[in-house]
């Protein structure tokens, strides 16, 4: 009884970190504390809506482009934005060409 307790506390306390790990994430380094829409990128980066360019870049003055709209579109409806898993139709090329069939 005593170690089903331990292990209770031990799995409840690593959800917590991963949670937390994950709701703090690492910032854009490319958007400052001034910025009009941080808060916004910040909630959005969280949730998982937004990926950036790269692990730090999120580049928040750059042209949204329709391809980047379909992704976030498809993540924020959490509609699946992923390649297909089929064996005999060749996989998508680009981040966003399974986002772009489905959207349009």
């Amino acid at each position: 009884m005593k170690t089903k307790k331990i292990l209770a506390i031990v799995l409840t306390a690593a959800m917590f970190i991963s949670l937390a790990a994950a709701a703090f994430g690492a910032a854009f380094t490319d958007v400052p504390e001034n910025h009009p829409y941080k808060v916004a990128i910040d909630f959005c980066q969280i949730k998982g809506y937004v990926l950036g360019t790269s692990n730090t870049a999120f580049m928040p003055d750059s042209k949204l482009t329709r391809a980047q709209l379909a992704a976030i579109w498809c993540r924020t409806l959490n509609i699946k934005d992923v390649n297909h898993g089929f064996s005999d139709i060749t996989k998508l090329k680009n981040y966003y060409d399974t986002a772009a069939i489905v959207l349009h």
